[in-house]
């Protein structure tokens, strides 16, 4: 029962410390520009909700897509264990081996589910992305989730919205994260985008929106 006990506090603390890491980077960047930009205001919130969804894209910067199902299978792998991770699982829920989280495969079929539409092919495989590899364990069901820092190398900006119908189309700066600077008052300076890109989110059967394309904005 002792050994049991240590066994959880250990692995709390474990999962702690990777979700410490994980975060690095990614939310010093964030959190200016999401302070700046959040208002009261319904559209505030909207933006705000669309950043926090594009958040585990851009930072895995993947190739363009017209078509989401033709889109690379293992850069949305990777995409949508980024989109569990920076969510602050609990990580009491999951078991832990040589100090490295196991996220089962269950898990990160409904992210990229939620996050690219129930069409979207799922191909289970070892798969590197926002400067991380997650290994695959075919004989376990899941992915090992190592403990490291991480800098992305891209956070989302909202340009702009385009709404019709059932389709929203964002024009999303990628703002570098070695750009970020202070002015004389210690105040965080966001820069200007690295570059734009075009998404387009569709809405999906069970009426929520799901990312459907990534073109580059000037095509």
């Amino acid at each position: 029962m002792e050994q049991t006990g240590r066994r959880k506090a250990l692995n709390f603390i474990v999962g702690a410390l990777i979700l410490v890491f994980v975060a690095i980077g990614v939310f010093s960047a964030v959190r200016f520009f999401a302070g700046r930009a959040q208002h009261l205001s319904l559209r505030g919130q909207q933006l705000e909700q669309y950043r926090t969804m594009l958040r585990p894209l851009v930072m895995n910067d993947p190739s363009a897509f017209d078509d989401v199902t033709l889109a690379n299978p293992d850069e949305l792998l990777s995409i949508a264990i980024w989109n569990i991770l920076l969510q602050n699982p609990d990580p009491d829920r999951y078991d832990f081996v040589e100090g490295q989280m196991l996220l089962p495969k269950t898990e990160v079929e409904e992210s990229c589910r939620a996050l690219f539409g129930a069409d979207v092919s799922i191909r289970h495989a070892t798969v590197d992305g926002g400067g991380v590899s997650f290994g695959y364990s075919e004989k376990k069901g899941c992915y090992i989730i190592p403990i490291t820092g991480v800098n992305p190398i891209y956070t989302p900006q909202i340009d702009d919205v385009e709404i019709s119908g059932d389709r929203v189309v964002l024009t999303v700066g990628y703002l570098s994260g070695e750009d970020y600077s202070r002015n004389e008052k210690g105040e965080l300076i966001a820069p200007e985008p690295a570059k734009q890109m075009r998404v387009t989110l569709r809405r999906g059967a069970d009426e929520r929106f799901f990312i459907s394309a990534l073109q580059d904005i000037y095509s």
